[in-house]
This record gives structure tokens, sequence and C-alpha cells, in this order.
């Protein structure tokens, strides 16, 4: 299908591809491949063209680029997510019952966006002086960053067995009912007595899942809440396996 520059270039960028091309008399012959789908522009050569002089400037010396492996054979690789997304591990530290204990950080030192957290006392009330933290028996961590992502797993470690029970559950998109396709189980009550500190409690769906950000329903929260002793103190160590942009 032949289509104009402006045509031709959107599906380059909108597909990461790289344009195929060759001169053919005073032409430039342009093709964009994306599986069994493809667009082919013509561009004249050796004129004061917008077009041409776009294509020369800005595409010519990145195309041409191979679809085959170093022995001629055909690569292909399996897809793990959107085309232009990059795998990413992200940390999440903190103490249950301990108000500001918790840390997740950028690079520059700035705190992570949409990393919280949360005490509750046996009542349900949220503890937010440092005085009630004797009474909290449940510590909640939410992970809800402002962009779309794709999760594919995480893992859960401490440095020390806890001397008493501390049971976690991993809940996805905790404020929309089940009814409505939330409040997925991730993980139902692992008890970190049970877990040597050489080891770790892990999840893993084995292909990512889509979790779009949405301001109003929430739709891409991990809410990680972890009941325990009232009052006692645990570091952890979460990490987020995911996709991003």
């Amino acid at each position: 299908m032949e289509v104009n520059w402006t045509q031709f270039k959107k599906f380059v960028a909108d597909r990461y591809l790289s344009v195929q091309w060759v001169e053919v008399g005073a032409n430039y012959h342009l093709k964009a491949i994306d599986g069994y789908f493809e667009l082919e522009c013509i561009l004249p050569m050796g004129v004061d063209d917008a077009d041409t002089l776009d294509f020369e400037a800005n595409y010519k010396a990145a195309g041409n680029k191979s679809f085959s492996d170093i022995d001629g054979t055909m690569s292909i690789r399996p897809k793990a997510a959107k085309k232009g997304w990059v795998f990413a591990l992200l940390d999440i530290e903190f103490a249950t019952a301990k108000l500001g204990s918790l840390y997740s950080k950028t690079k520059d030192g700035a705190d992570r966006a949409g990393v919280s957290i949360k005490l509750y006392d046996a009542d349900g009330t949220e503890v937010t002086a440092q005085e009630g933290e004797a009474g909290c028996v449940r510590t909640v961590v939410c992970f809800e960053p402002p962009y779309d992502y794709e999760v594919i797993g995480g893992q859960l470690q401490q440095r020390e067995k806890p001397a008493s029970d501390i049971r976690v559950w991993v809940i996805a998109v905790p404020d929309v009912p089940a009814a409505y396709g939330g409040s997925k189980e991730m993980i139902g009550g692992a008890n970190l007595r049970f877990v040597d500190p050489a080891d770790k409690i892990e999840a893993d769906g084995r292909v990512s899942k889509l979790m779009p950000y949405s301001a109003t329903y929430h739709t891409n929260k991990l809410e990680f809440t972890l009941k325990h002793e009232a009052g006692v103190q645990h570091a952890v160590m979460i990490l987020v396996e995911l996709f991003r942009a």
C-alpha cells in the first residue's frame, strides 16, 4: 500500500520500525514492514522537497537495518511487553508498625511517586502519631505509580525471621470490588515466620499483566498488607518487577 510521507513516518514512529529504502532512478523507494503489514512511499531525489529533506536528515542514515541474524536466519524474539517498554525492578523498603520507615527513591534521591505506607490499630483506625505505633497491628504499603505498566511479579525479603506471626497479603486493584474485576488476591497470607532470611517470598505471573493508570479508579494499584502483633517492628524489602514506557 502506497501512502504519503506524513502517513509513512507516523507508521514508522508508532511501531519503532527501520525504514527500508533503495534508490531507483530519480526516486527513493521506501518500505516499512511490521509483520505481514507493509507501507510504501516514494520520494523524489535531488530536489528541494520538504519530505525528501526530512527523510534524508532524520531517517536515511538509520534505515536499512537487517531483520536477520549474523548467519542470515530470521531473528525472532518472544514479545514480553509493548514495543519500546523497558524492564524495571523497583525497591520498596519499610518496617511494620513504624511511621517514616518507608524508603523507595530514584537515583537522584527523590521519593518514588505512588508509594505510600499507612498503619492501623486493632479498631481499624489509622495511626498517624509515633505514640500510636505500639498499638499498630496492620501495616499497609501501596504501590500506585502515575503511569501504565505491565507487572511481571515480585519478591519480599527479610533480614531475619520474626519472633511472632507476620502474614502478608498482596491485592491488585483493591479499590475496585471483585465483582467488577478488581481486588485480585496475588499472595494470600504467607507467614514470614516460615521464610528463612536466605530465602524469599516470590510471585511470578509467568507473563506480564497490563496495569493501566487511573487516578479515579486506581486500576494499577498493588496493596501489600502485613498483619502482625501489636507494635511489632520488622524490616522487609519488596521488589516489584515490571515493564514500563
